[in-house]
């Protein structure tokens, strides 16, 4: 018999197990470096919009509280030139702040006296998230009242 060959194909044999399980090694690291990649997006993807749906909801609750102060029985035109000015004054331009300001600017929200308390209502609003290709839209309504001093007392 030929011990010689067989030797020669069993160290090929070792040789070729390496390699396969180096390769292997490799992929499985950039999978994993892949997945965190994707998972670190998901997650600034959702930070970004939870603040931007923070930020939305504290200036509309600080444009509600500037309406029942300064203006609790005003007419449709002057509450319209308040969203305007409220807009030119606390619009900061974020990206993913979505329509409110243009809602308050083309006077697409309500503002009315019910029992000593005041509401605010704004329909169709969005905000929004955008990393690379993956985008979050998130659709509500707001609806606020407030006290006769301008404080919040609960959503609608």
């Amino acid at each position: 018999m030929n011990r010689r060959g067989q030797e020669i194909a069993f160290g090929l044999l070792i040789v070729l197990a390496l390699a396969l399980s180096l390769t292997a090694g490799f992929a499985m690291a950039g999978v994993k470096n892949n997945i965190q990649s994707q998972s670190s997006d998901v997650a600034a993807l959702t930070s970004d919009l939870e603040f931007n749906d923070g930020y939305i909801l504290a200036q509309a609750k600080l444009f509600g509280r500037q309406l029942t102060l300064e203006c609790p029985s005003c007419s449709e035109q002057q509450l319209r030139s308040l969203g305007q000015e409220f807009e030119v004054k606390h619009n900061l331009k974020l990206p993913g702040a979505g329509n409110f300001f243009a809602k308050l600017r083309n006077g697409e929200f309500i503002f009315k006296e019910q029992n000593s308390k005041y509401r605010l209502e704004i329909q169709d609003l969005f905000v929004q998230s955008e990393i690379g290709a993956n985008k979050i839209v998130r659709n509500f309504n707001i609806c606020f009242e407030f006290d006769s001093e301008g404080n919040f007392v609960k959503d609608c």
